[in-house]
Order: structure tokens, then sequence, then C-alpha cells
């Protein structure tokens, strides 16, 4: 029996499946668009807050609402996000607080983690004090529609140090949601 048609017929089968992926959703297999190599991308949206006890006298509450702008680099199988959150206003505890990062997560087709640094300044009627640098862990997964617009929703694990990222009790977990524009 001739090899020649059953590698040509097996080739086509498996062009034939990974088709769909680069196809329809005008991505290819690691996420990103197969138009440029590269991208950047602006994404805002709102992230739930929740008690974080790993930091003295961390003013926010659990269901407090912060709202994130981010800058977003895309190469590869990684993106870099540099942006900041930002609470209008905690009642009587502060005016108002913003907390700067810096995120690297790896990406593929839809799902994402990584890894950021956090620091935040909390703004009351009488003084301005920033906390110490602290860490979060991020999963979430990612949605594209068309060639630039896209959803994330992601779970946040935030800690204050690397040796206490196993302790629960310090740790808090929160929940964000993205839109973002390709550009």
């Amino acid at each position: 029996m001739k090899r020649g048609p059953i590698l040509m017929v097996t080739a086509l089968f498996l062009t034939a499946l990974s088709f769909p992926a680069l196809a329809f959703d005008k991505t290819t297999r690691m996420g990103e668009p197969k138009s440029a190599p590269s991208s950047s991308r602006i994404s805002m949206g709102a992230r739930l807050m929740d008690k974080f006890p790993g930091l003295k006298d961390f003013p926010v509450e659990k269901d407090d609402l912060a709202y994130e702008l981010f800058y977003e680099y895309h190469e590869g199988i990684g993106l870099w996000q540099i942006g900041a959150a930002y609470i209008p206003d905690g009642d009587e505890r502060f005016d108002y607080l913003v907390t700067p990062q810096v995120n690297l997560i790896f990406k593929d087709r839809i799902y994402r983690l990584g890894s950021g640094v956090l620091k935040s300044c909390v703004v009351t009627e009488d003084d301005e004090d920033w906390t110490d640098l602290y860490w979060q862990v991020i999963a979430g997964l990612s949605f594209t529609f068309g060639n630039f617009i896209g959803l994330d929703v992601s779970v946040h694990y935030v800690f204050e140090n690397w040796k206490d990222i196993t302790d629960t009790d310090k740790a808090a977990v929160d929940y964000s949601a993205r839109l973002s524009l390709s550009f």
C-alpha cells in the first residue's frame, strides 16, 4: 500500500482540525490577532474588593467597588498590564484610594494566569499615606469580539508577602471585569 495518499489525508485532517481555531475567531491559537504579532489595548472596568487583613490599617472593606484603567501590551504568550484602581469614596474611612499596579499575565486561548505588584495611596481629609508593596495572583478568562473589543473576567488572590502566600487568613480574594479596546 502506498503511503502518499495516507499522509496527504492525514495532513488535510490535521489542518482541518486546526482551521476553526484560526478562522472563526480571527485569532491564532495563543489568542493574538493574526494581523499583528503584538498589540496594545486599553482596558477599563470594575473590581469588587474584599477586606484585606494582611495590611495593617488598610481601610478597604468587603464589597467596596474599585474602578480600573489599564494599558496592556500583548506580545506572544504574555501581556503586561500597567494601570491603577480607584475607589472614589470610603464613607468615613477615606476620601479616595488609588492603587497603581503592574501585572505580568501569561495567556493561552481564553485562559489567563499571572501575578502583579501593587501599592495603594489612601487619601483622607487630613493625610495621605502609602501602603507597603503587596502582591496578587490573577486567574481569569478573556473573550474577544471581533478584532477590537474584548471582555476579561478575573479572580485576584491578594497577599502581602510571598512567604505568606498560603496563609489565607492574611489574604483577600477580589473579582474584576474589564472591557478592552485594541489599537
